[in-house]
């Protein structure tokens, strides 16, 4: 499960980026591994083959990333 109070702290946040440069926040997590485990579940319906993959089909090589942010510098509110 998602921690939905993980920007109500200071700490470092691990963030899941898309090519576009997409910010999921809605997948941040307190490391990297858990937010790359955050996008894996909430995208196995997509046909990449996990995170890094040898054979190139991995998010990793298709251009996701995954940013390290200050909560306090992330602009969390997307209601415009």
């Amino acid at each position: 499960m998602i921690d939905t109070d993980l920007w109500g702290t200071e700490q470092l946040l691990y963030v899941p980026v898309t090519p576009g440069e997409t910010i999921l926040t809605n997948l941040a997590a307190k490391t990297e591994e858990e937010a790359i485990a955050n996008l894996l579940k909430d995208a196995s319906h997509m046909p990449y083959d996990g995170w890094d993959s040898p054979d190139g089909y991995g998010f990793k090589q298709r251009g996701y990333t995954i940013w390290k942010v200050k909560p306090s510098d992330a602009d969390t509110d997307s209601s415009g």
